[in-house]
């Protein structure tokens, strides 16, 4: 069985922020697979095929201690944390087995938690701010010009969530060598329709 963690923060305030797009994430892949989320004492959690699928509910600093309490009570061959970063611009998608928490709360906790920064990442890129502070613009809502990237970007995500549902994270990382470029060009058009720029 493969864990698959996406990190956010509970609450309706928070739902579509850009730091709960790995709720959003997971929320989506539910929604398409007919599968609904139950209760934990501090998790919501859902099972599809092989993966067991995971949203924190203790707030993004403290998603390592309720992840590594899972990975406890279960034997995981894998793990995979979906997750927002400010450092891609928006609808970038960057797959990694391992690395440094990169100033992402979230991360840094599972990290501490778990011992090891050796779990597989699907880091997607959210944007980042041009003038308020880096808080603030994390915990506000997407708007409304994103969506069409927004949601091509959750719609890959869910794609390579169902990779990994049937195999091993080299699976997903080698179907999405095969559609980034065509992914990549998708997200360029949508940008220049809209006239920005990379």
């Amino acid at each position: 069985m493969k864990l698959v963690v996406g990190l956010g923060n509970p609450g309706e305030e928070y739902r579509q922020t850009r730091h709960n797009i790995g709720f959003l994430i997971l929320d989506e892949f539910a929604k398409r697979n007919g599968i609904r989320f139950g209760d934990g004492v501090d998790y919501m959690f859902a099972r599809y095929r092989e993966l067991y699928i995971v949203k924190p509910l203790l707030y993004m600093n403290r998603s390592g201690i309720v992840t590594a309490k899972v990975a406890r009570k279960h034997d995981f061959d894998e793990m995979l944390v979906v997750f927002d970063d400010a450092n891609l611009p928006l609808g970038d998608i960057r797959l990694r087995t391992r690395g440094s928490a990169g100033g992402h709360n979230g991360v840094d906790n599972m990290i501490q938690m778990h011992g090891t920064n050796e779990f597989n990442r699907m880091r997607i890129g959210i944007g980042s701010p041009e003038k308020q502070a880096m808080r603030k613009f994390v915990l506000d809502r997407f708007q409304e010009d994103e969506t069409q990237i927004l949601e091509s970007t959750i719609d890959t995500c869910c794609e390579l969530l169902q990779c990994y549902a049937r195999g091993p994270f080299q699976r997903v990382l080698d179907t999405f060598s095969k559609i980034k470029r065509s992914y990549s060009e998708e997200k360029l058009q949508d940008r220049q329709t809209k006239g920005g720029n990379e």
